[in-house]
């Protein structure tokens, strides 16, 4: 099978493209077709004579983000994308030697033998101030249990000035994260600030925005504009609480509600327990209890009325008044 039929059943030629000048590769589409190609196999065939060890490295830097972007996962792909990391080792890459290193510290089936030479590749690498080499550190010794050398080498990495933007990035929320989780808030801020202000790519800090907007609790501005940053991204879990902000502190019953309905339609309890609260301010009794029919249909709905009482009361009042009904339509779309 050639090369280009390859990547035209697994990646269409106007997306590659695409990627290819979003990262400036100064290839030809053929000698990239060439090179994937060739990587399908752990088999060593010649690459075209321009493609260097950086190139290759790109090659894959290309995949894995077409691969988080699509959230589409191929197993030759995938293979495609692994083997070219073996390629750009082969060729003196040390950001390629870093991650091989990383895989086999990772791997506790690893031999002792390996463990020990990658080891030495990774302190060699850290030596010579490598960011990566750092970056991969950390997770190791995050993955070990050790949260603070972990931060110590995630924020070397930082330090060391990483061209990898995605991995610069993910350094600095690690950081943001671990200290949040261990409730070092003013150590966490800045990482989190820091990652928003740099990422060149929104969706990879959606959920520093969430953090951040929790930290920031007294200063409302400050927090609808991270809620709204990472709900706008996608982070469903940031759908209910700015709704809530919406509703509670900014008394904005639409905007309230069309969070709560997104949030309702990916199954989130809260953002039904949300649309309750409005359509019961609006006396609007009839959807109120199109929404606890639907809240009553799973076990953490039931329990999440337990802290509605006086709904339960108002809208049991109502049946009484009305007789049985049927189920209430409340998915009305809205447009955002």
């Amino acid at each position: 099978m050639s090369s280009r039929k390859v990547l035209t059943n697994l990646v269409p030629k106007a997306e590659l493209r695409r990627y290819l000048f979003e990262f400036k590769v100064p290839l030809s589409y053929k000698d990239v077709a060439a090179t994937l190609e060739a990587c399908r196999t752990v088999d060593s065939v010649k690459l075209p004579d321009t493609v260097s060890a950086d190139n290759v490295m790109t090659f894959k830097r290309i995949l894995e983000t077409m691969r988080k972007r699509t959230g589409r996962i191929d197993k030759t792909l995938a293979t495609v994308e692994n083997n070219l990391v073996e390629r750009a080792a082969e060729m003196g890459h040390n950001s390629a030697i870093a991650l091989l290193a990383g895989r086999v510290l990772a791997d506790k089936d690893s031999p002792k033998e390996d463990t020990t030479h990658a080891d030495y590749l990774l302190t060699q690498l850290m030596d010579r101030g490598h960011a990566l080499a750092f970056k991969i550190s950390g997770d190791l010794a995050y993955k070990a249990g050790y949260s603070e050398k972990a931060i110590k080498f995630y924020q070397l990495a930082v330090d060391h000035k990483m061209d990898d933007n995605a991995v610069l990035v993910e350094c600095l929320r690690n950081i943001g994260l671990i200290n949040f989780m261990n409730k070092a808030i003013t150590r966490a801020r800045p990482a989190f600030e820091r990652a928003v202000d740099v990422a060149e790519d929104p969706k990879q800090v959606m959920d520093c925005h969430y953090y951040l907007g929790q930290m920031l609790e007294p200063d409302k501005l400050a927090v609808r504009y991270h809620f709204e940053r990472a709900a706008a991204h996608g982070l469903k879990e940031a759908f209910a609480p700015l709704g809530f902000l919406y509703l509670n502190y900014f008394n904005d019953q639409k905007l309230a509600l069309e969070w709560f309905k997104l949030g309702a339609e990916v199954g989130d309890i809260n953002c039904l327990i949300g649309q309750l609260d409005i359509y019961l301010k609006q006396d609007d009794v009839q959807r109120a209890e199109g929404v606890v029919d639907k809240l009553k249909t799973s076990e953490a709905g039931t329990k999440a009325l337990e802290f509605r009482p006086k709904a339960l009361e108002r809208i049991e009042a109502f049946r009484k008044q009305t007789g049985p009904r049927e189920g209430i339509d409340i998915s009305d779309r809205w447009g955002f």
